[in-house]
């Protein structure tokens, strides 16, 4: 009878038949035999397994079992944190949300990525602290040659990995034309800022010398119309809206200085010379005109379409930013006499409608009780108007003269003013 020996005691049936079957494709028998198990060992079951082999089959049933423990450690042992493939989706949100070249270290490309790194980081940190253009150039390189090459080393590094999936080439080169693409825009407006820039003192120096032009000019008693044309860039359209209004504003100012110098004393004519309805009537459209004309610059609708074309470039530059600002204090501040200039259009707006309204009862008295004028003052030969239209005209008058003495006044306060920011 062929002695046996114990190989091994297992606490599950099932292991135990699973190393029976491994010792058999080995062409070593073994037998199962149930044993008690120990109490006091935590086990499913409250007995064991013996695998038990004959005598001389022992040494190479222990080898079989050494072998497969060996295997089982091996595969154990195999590292569980190994380089995983980088992916294209992450790839893309690393290049678009962070402002430095970390693309190639995503990519494990760890050489290139820790060069462009290195390089962008200092050079980008001194070029902002010190306003050094070429080096925040050089920054701005490194990232954006990262972002155009590191798609490509990605699709390498996962086909090196052992991940094949169809379309990862295409994708690998479309994503890098998209960013190569995306990065010329991106070169070519800040090249276009950057010459902006330099164009900015000159713009803003020669938009003041254009505009002590149209003052002299003025003084001189001519305006001058702007002949200067600026840059097609933010400023440059800032700088011709701003021309262009003040251009405006003094030729309207004008304009309606000129028409109410003119109308002030034509209706004394008009009483004098015993005009008739057509020259009473063109009386009365002047007036309206003159009124229209006073009300738009007291309301100020030039300026409100200054602003319009101002805030559609205000944000540009930071130059274009303060040019605004700048300006928009300046139209409303201590000094400016646009408030003032503001009042006396109101007040001859006013005194344009007085005088309208006392043609239009001049024009009611010619047509239905004709008047004359004897020594200064106008007599009723037929029938006599109302008291309250005789009333009415004079009051009419009164306010007119009052108001071109508030007139004058208000000029002298602008006088002062434009002499005070000219020293």
């Amino acid at each position: 009878m062929t002695t046996t020996e114990v190989l091994v005691t297992v606490p599950d049936r099932g292991a135990a038949d699973l190393l029976v079957q491994l010792l058999a494709e080995h062409d070593i028998s073994a037998e199962i035999q149930r044993v008690p198990g120990n109490p006091y060992l935590g086990m499913l079951t409250a007995d064991a397994w013996e695998v038990r082999v004959a005598s001389e089959d022992l040494q190479a049933a222990q080898a079989v079992t050494k072998s497969t423990e060996s295997d089982s450690a091996t595969e154990d042992e195999q590292p569980s944190d190994s380089p995983r493939a980088p992916s294209l989706i992450t790839l893309l949100g690393l290049s678009i949300v962070v402002p430095l070249p970390v693309g190639m270290l995503h990519a494990q490309y760890l050489r290139l990525g820790f060069l462009l790194l290195g390089v962008a980081v200092p050079c980008g940190i001194v070029g902002i602290v010190q306003r050094n253009e070429s080096l925040f150039a050089i920054a701005l390189i490194a990232k954006l040659l990262d972002t155009v090459v590191s798609p490509w080393l990605l699709v390498r590094t996962r086909r090196r990995l052992g991940v094949h999936i169809a379309g990862d080439g295409w994708k690998g080169i479309g994503l890098s034309l998209l960013f190569a693409t995306l990065s010329c825009a991106a070169l070519a407006w800040w090249n276009q800022q950057r010459e902006e820039l330099k164009q900015e003192p000159i713009i803003i120096q020669e938009l003041d010398r254009q505009l002590r032009n149209i003052q002299q000019s003025v003084q001189a008693g001519t305006l001058l119309k702007p002949s200067y044309q600026f840059p097609k860039t933010a400023l440059g359209r800032i700088a011709t809206a701003t021309l262009d209004y003040n251009h405006r504003y003094i030729e309207q100012t004008q304009q309606m200085n000129d028409s109410y110098y003119k109308l002030e004393p034509a209706l004394g004519a008009l009483v004098t010379s015993g005009a008739g309805k057509e020259s009473l009537e063109q009386f009365v459209r002047d007036a309206e005109k003159l009124r229209l004309l006073a009300e738009r610059l007291e309301s100020e609708k030039e300026w409100d379409e200054l602003c319009d074309a101002l805030h559609a470039d205000e944000e540009k530059t930071q130059s274009t930013k303060a040019f605004v600002d700048g300006l928009q204090r300046g139209h409303t501040g201590p000094t400016s006499s646009v408030p003032k200039a503001r009042e006396i259009a109101g007040k001859i707006a006013l005194s344009a409608a007085h005088l309208k309204d006392a043609a239009t009862i001049l024009l009611h008295w010619q047509q239905v009780t004709p008047y004359e004028l004897h020594e200064g003052h106008i007599s009723f030969p037929a029938a006599q108007p109302t008291e309250t239209e005789q009333d009415k005209y004079g009051e009419l008058l009164r306010n007119a003269a009052n108001l071109a003495n508030e007139i004058e006044q208000l000029r002298a306060e602008v006088g002062q003013l434009t002499r005070m920011k000219g020293q």
